[in-house]
């Protein structure tokens, strides 16, 4: 197991206690702190995702300006930013990259992470169908999440469903990241494991390429 590096330990610190603070602390300092932690989360996921694409240091500086900005002037004008809009970002994220590997002459983003993680041959044939279906579904409940908290982020009204709505649909997907994985090792004897698959999709690279 690698170890974590100090600085990595030091941001997960920084990010864990501005959390914890959001959550229980005193307004208004709570809520800066909810936000200071929603955009280093972003700001963090964003620039390994740029580094992958081969940007350079200043773009992806520019980048981080640009989501603690949006951010912090979403508060200012009384949005909910926390915890949307990380919700947001990310779901609306995992929709655009599983969308876009379905479209013509793209490869889906499964079989992508099945070639990476090399266990086993192939998708071909009725496992190809089940990939793509796959991929679909995480499309449409990424989308629909992403589009939820979004209004939840600027209506209250749309909050108070969202509250209750979205968690079922975090929910939703973690079930079907694990009954998709259990229907592909037992009715196409498949090797690859969900963990396999976590890995995998920890790799921006991968998923950046999905419209190759």
């Amino acid at each position: 197991m690698r170890s974590v590096g100090q600085g990595k330990l030091a941001s997960i610190s920084a990010v864990a206690g501005l959390a914890v603070f959001g959550a229980f602390g005193e307004e208004p300092w709570s809520a800066a702190a909810g936000v200071a932690a929603a955009a280093l989360v972003l700001i963090a996921i964003a620039d390994r995702i740029f580094a992958s694409l081969g940007w350079p240091v200043w773009r992806r500086a520019a980048s981080a300006v640009v989501i603690a900005t949006v951010l912090a002037g979403g508060q200012w004008m009384g949005v909910a930013v926390m915890p949307w809009a990380p919700i947001a970002a990310i779901h609306g994220a995992l929709a655009f990259v599983f969308g876009a590997s379905l479209l013509p002459r793209r490869t889906p983003l499964i079989v992508r992470m099945i070639r990476v993680m090399g266990k086993g041959p192939e998708a071909e044939g009725a496992f190809l169908g089940f990939v793509r279906r796959q991929c679909l579904a995480w499309t449409a409940l990424a989308a629909v999440i992403a589009a939820m908290a979004v209004a939840a982020a600027v209506s209250e009204q749309a909050r108070a469903i969202a509250e209750r709505a979205v968690p079922v649909a975090l929910a939703s997907e973690a079930i079907l990241f694990f009954a998709s994985h259990w229907l592909a090792q037992r009715r196409y004897e498949r090797p690859e494991g969900w963990l396999d698959t976590a890995r995998a999709m920890a790799r921006p690279e991968l998923l950046m390429q999905s419209g190759r």
